[in-house]
């Protein structure tokens, strides 16, 4: 089980699994967020990016709302973990708290799909999700 989880992560994994959807991406994402633009907010921009490389190689998640959801889910558990704990409605912590349960839920529902696409055997042996 070790040695198939450290192959996602190698070096050939990279070129063989990652990198023709890491450009397609980067372009896609350039496209939608950099093209077109006179002002450009990097930080937040950059940030997006990486979620959604994440999202796309790391879980094969394609669906944009879903990425969006999770994206802005996370958000919220960031700007929360680094607050005071108080749990009150209407406080960073206490929303936090909330994200952080809306995100299990969501990747526990994923994680049910893709162990149902293992059993029907439409997962593809690619999807480092499917291994873990």
């Amino acid at each position: 089980m070790r040695k198939m989880v450290l192959y996602f992560f190698s070096p050939d994994a990279f070129i063989k699994l990652y990198s023709k959807s890491m450009n397609l991406i980067t372009h896609q994402h350039i496209k939608t967020h950099w093209q077109g633009k006179e002002v450009v907010n990097v930080h937040q921009t950059i940030r997006l990016f990486t979620f959604e490389v994440v999202c796309r190689v790391l879980t094969s998640i394609e669906d944009e709302k879903r990425i969006e959801k999770l994206g802005t889910l996370f958000n919220i558990f960031v700007r929360g973990v680094i607050s005071v704990p108080i749990n009150l409605p209407g406080t960073r912590f206490y929303k936090a708290k909330r994200a952080i349960i809306a995100l299990k839920k969501d990747l526990s529902s994923l994680v049910r799909e893709r162990r149902l696409a293992l059993e029907h055997k439409t997962a593809s042996p690619s999807q480092i999700f499917c291994h873990i």
